[in-house]
């Protein structure tokens, strides 16, 4: 409770004052499944700083009806906020990921700001890129998308998105003992990525369950630790299980290397990661001041700054 029942000979301490040398407080809440805590005193109620997330992450898409499954836990090169500007556009996807283009969109997903606090993308699996210079069938997609069923043929009517998404509804299902009939193909497939001011990723989707956090790293301010979370649902009828101990990687360990996970996910996130170190050293040596980004697609790094710099003004 805070109060000094522990000082040794207290009769010699008459003027110390529990209320007066308590251990300070930290305003507390819950939401989702999630603890947070603010070192203001007088920040105002995590309701008001949710926003819109709070109503959009709900119904199907209640996280606190989700378990962590995975926790990974490891230590960027860079600083907290431009290792997670990694993470919120798809622009990078031709350079970064070229091996997606085929299946994957990059220049033709969706971003969206709500406030000044909260903001989304929706990353589709299934479609082209605008990127990718060759024109191919619905099939050709599917052939290519890496947890699709193996050696299907369409039949009339269906799109590799329908097919791969039909596909994960009832393996995915009978994995998780979940009903997923109500789950649309984009909620099956698609990276849906919402950021909460100021380092929280949540992913309301199915098959890319994945809970990002970056914070600095102590007083280095270039690197920062980076959780990522794989959260699945709990199984209908049950209670979510124990959440399992982060598995700490270190800076030049790659993400393959961690028990369990998908190795052709670990890879992405080592193509994700694997150039910070440059970045980190670019902008110390960088005669141009600050960053020029695009107007659309990195409008969500824009909006974190804008936030940022009105806090830092206030």
């Amino acid at each position: 409770d805070g109060s000094l029942k522990e000082i040794p000979c207290r009769w010699d301490f008459p003027h110390v004052q529990d209320e007066a040398y308590s251990l300070p407080e930290v305003k507390v809440a819950r939401w989702g499944g999630f603890v947070f805590i603010n070192m203001d005193e007088n920040a105002g109620p995590l309701e008001e700083h949710l926003g819109p997330l709070a109503e959009h992450l709900s119904g199907r898409w209640d996280l606190s009806r989700r378990y962590v499954a995975m926790h990974i836990r490891k230590v960027l090169p860079a600083n907290w906020k431009a290792a997670q500007e990694a993470f919120l556009e798809a622009y990078h996807v031709v350079e970064t990921h070229s091996q997606s283009l085929p299946i994957s969109s990059d220049a033709n997903a969706q971003y969206d700001t709500f406030g000044d606090k909260v903001t989304r993308f929706v990353h589709t699996v299934g479609n082209q890129s605008p990127h990718y210079p060759v024109e191919q069938t619905q099939q050709e997609i599917l052939d290519k998308m890496r947890f699709g069923p193996q050696g299907y043929t369409l039949r009339e009517g269906e799109t590799a998105r329908s097919a791969c998404a039909a596909y994960l509804r009832e393996t995915m299902g009978a994995e998780f003992r979940v009903d997923l009939s109500g789950y649309s193909d984009s909620e099956m497939l698609d990276s849906i990525e919402y950021h909460l001011f100021p380092n929280m990723f949540f992913f309301p989707g199915v098959s890319l369950p994945m809970l990002y956090r970056f914070r600095p790293n102590g007083m280095d301010v270039d690197s920062a630790v980076f959780d990522l979370m794989f959260l699945r649902p709990v199984a209908d009828g049950e209670a979510a299980p124990e959440a399992p101990a982060p598995v700490h990687i270190g800076i030049k360990q790659s993400y393959t290397e961690v028990p369990g996970i998908n190795q052709k996910l670990g890879a992405v996130y080592d193509q994700d990661t694997m150039n910070l170190d440059m970045q980190q050293k670019g902008f110390r040596a960088s005669k141009k001041r600050g960053q020029t980004l695009g107007n659309y697609q990195e409008i969500r790094i824009r909006r974190i700054h804008k936030t940022l710099d009105e806090y830092l003004r206030a």
